[in-house]
């Protein structure tokens, strides 16, 4: 052991006063390379020094913060998340405004057998390795953005970033793809593409209690011109939890803070039913009178919520932390580890507070075949909780959120009354253009002066298609039914129910 911070051996790199061995940069700003270039070194500033480039355009790595409710996570447009403690924004920061962070860094896996030019192969396209700490995420994955930015929308009609296509308070959209075959920094192994075009929305509401997770859909296209078999997605990721405002220097340091190394202090437990992996700050055996759990009192977990499917299985993998380990430089090795179909005991001794300090891989697979042109949606949550029932109970409501195509149920069917709110949703979706009926609830009353209820349907680019005053209706519930959408076009449509200040929202799908 090196004084606790680290362990010195084959591959292993010690912490250091920073955290672990690496340069500080600022990733606040906007990396830029060209396609076909290699990451060779960072330098301050965030300027990332490089060779081989070629002349095919200049290619934006963007970051932006995700914050629209208590979760505080940075999203790129490269296949990362988290900032790696580059900085002091939040890299996955629960509850949002409080400091305490659980995550280092994570990015997205994905596993193939596939074909090219040279023949048949098994890769992996990787999104983040394990990389020293306050180093530039941008050079740590294989994944290269194919949109300029991160398009931000909101179903909120009072945001300024108000979009009738929007589905969550904030929508976050990013665009990349695996065809640049450079290298990453913490891989000895050269880029070998798939051809995956990955289309990543992260999704967060601030609706009661939809407030505590995020949710990260990967919708990942075979862009090649030969079928991918044997698919496997996975995110990798780091959750490691601490007070952040409590350490003088960021990254954070043994010296930094009386609470000492941010490391070897995770405490992992992993929920089968609601596939979450979840991770406690501990400082130390016995567990859990050492642990000390007010230091960094919530839980945080990644979850997946796509559940298996026929012949598929969930993998859970877990490893202490061990840049450069050549037991998984390569993609067949990582490709082992994705399509184990087992799940890591995550309480073993070698991964308990004190002795261990791991990092874990969530996976899903296989897709049998990704033919070219095809898709498979895969969807993760980040989810917090004070404690171990409210992280399960948000688990749950995130995997709702995931099954009901994510729509927030203002109102349900069978809910009570609960006069006072403006509230609305259809009966039924999708439904049918000649059978479409809505519930909604009215408040005792509206604002003085301000006019009488109104429920418009709205098309996608913001076009009203048909609307119905509600002047003769009185405050409480009401099943009201839409003759006037049987003529419009089958689609998404969006309903606004506005009673003068206030607005309530809901998106349906029509059927012919």
């Amino acid at each position: 052991m090196a004084g606790g911070d680290g362990v010195v051996g084959r591959g292993y790199v010690p912490r250091t006063a920073w955290g672990r061995a690496g340069m500080m940069q600022s990733n606040e700003g906007i990396t830029t390379m060209s396609q076909g270039a290699r990451f060779t070194g960072i330098i301050a500033g965030g300027l990332v020094a490089f060779l081989g480039a070629t002349s095919a355009g200049a290619v934006s790595y963007r970051i932006q913060l995700a914050d629209a409710n208590r979760v505080g996570a940075t999203i790129t447009n490269y296949g990362v998340l988290g900032n790696n403690f580059v900085n002091r924004t939040p890299s996955l920061e629960y509850p949002l405004g409080t400091g305490y962070e659980h995550l280092v860094n994570a990015g997205l896996w994905v596993g193939a057998r596939a074909t090219d030019g040279l023949g048949g192969f098994t890769g992996v396209t990787t999104g983040m390795l394990e990389i020293s700490t306050g180093s530039a995420t941008a050079a740590a994955t294989e994944f290269t953005p194919s949109g300029d930015g991160l398009l931000r929308r909101s179903a909120d009609y009072n945001s300024p970033y108000y979009d009738p296509a929007a589905v969550s308070t904030l929508d976050i959209t990013a665009l990349f793809d695996d065809a640049t075959p450079k290298t990453a920094s913490g891989n000895p192994e050269a880029h070998r593409p798939l051809s995956l075009a990955v289309r990543q929305v992260s999704y967060q509401w601030n609706q009661p209690g939809w407030e505590d997770f995020a949710i990260e859909r990967f919708v990942i296209r075979n862009a090649g011109a030969s079928p991918l078999t044997d698919v496997y997605v996975g995110l990798y990721a780091e959750l490691a939890s601490g007070p952040k405002n409590a350490y003088s220097g960021w990254p954070p340091s043994s010296s930094g803070s009386l609470y000492g190394s941010w490391y070897y202090k995770k405490l992992l437990a992993w929920d089968g039913p609601q596939r979450l992996l979840r991770e406690h700050r501990c400082s130390g055996p016995p567990i859990p009178e050492g642990c000390h759990f007010e230091i960094t009192p919530t839980w945080m977990g990644i979850q997946l919520l796509t559940p298996p499917g026929a012949g598929q299985q969930v993998t859970v993998g877990v490893w202490n932390y061990a840049p450069g380990d050549t037991i998984r430089d390569q993609d067949v090795e990582r490709y082992a580890i994705l399509s184990a179909g087992t799940v890591a005991d995550v309480t073993a001794p070698s991964f308990q507070p004190g002795t261990g300090d791991p990092v874990e891989v969530l996976a899903l697979g296989p897709f049998p075949t990704l033919a070219p042109g095809d898709s498979i949606d895969v969807a993760f949550a980040l989810v917090g909780g004070a404690d171990e029932a409210a992280i399960l109970e948000h688990a749950a409501t995130a995997q709702q959120a995931r099954d009901s195509g994510y729509l927030y149920p203002l109102v349900g069917v069978g809910d009570a009354p609960g006069l006072g709110r403006l509230r609305l949703a259809p009966v039924a979706n999708p439904l049918s253009r000649r059978a479409c009926s809505v519930v909604l609830e009215l408040p005792e009353s509206a604002s003085p002066g301000s006019k009488s209820p109104r429920l418009e349907v709205v098309d996608v680019s913001g076009r009203m298609v048909a609307e119905r005053d509600l002047g003769s209706l009185g405050p409480g519930r009401h099943v009201i039914r839409l003759d006037e959408v049987s003529t419009v076009v089958p689609g998404v449509y969006f309903l606004r129910l506005t009673n003068g200040p206030d607005v309530a929202g809901s998106r349906i799908v029509v059927l012919p």
